[in-house]
């Protein structure tokens, strides 16, 4: 289980995908407990969860326009878990955006370490640069 999980060519990948790669050579009784108990432990494994809290946002344009006046899309993918949420919004000016953002996404979501953008203009507006300082509580 030790070699599988800490393989130096393709290591670390959680307790599923050690599960299955195990299962072809072998099994025994509790062995998914034990890889998910074991890979809870790993202290890179952990580590890593630690440092990869970011998100990628991205807006898609143009869409059908919806009976609620939206043409677009905010999108956002946690980068570790892949968890993505997508936001339809009216226009992608920077307004709409960092409200959305805040509102639909941080508050719900919880604050990413870093965020990681196509450096659209609505992305690095003065309003999204200071909303993202306060977020990170540096004034």
């Amino acid at each position: 289980m030790k070699q599988y999980h800490k393989s130096s060519i393709d290591g670390h990948q959680g307790a599923k995908r050690t599960l299955e790669r195990l299962r072809s050579y072998c099994q025994w009784p509790n062995m998914r407990e034990d890889i998910e108990r074991y890979t809870k432990t790993c202290d890179s494994c952990q580590q890593n969860k630690l440092t990869q809290r970011k998100c990628s946002v991205d807006i898609v344009v143009p869409m059908p326009e919806t009976e609620g006046g939206n043409r677009y899309m905010l999108t956002c993918q946690d980068a570790l878990s892949k968890f993505t949420v997508a936001k339809p919004i009216p226009s992608q000016d920077e307004e709409t955006v960092t409200k959305t953002f805040v509102e639909e996404i941080v508050l719900r979501y919880k604050i990413q370490h870093s965020i990681v953008t196509d450096q659209g203009s609505n992305f690095m507006s003065e309003m999204m640069k200071f909303t993202c300082k306060l977020l990170r509580g540096k004034n």
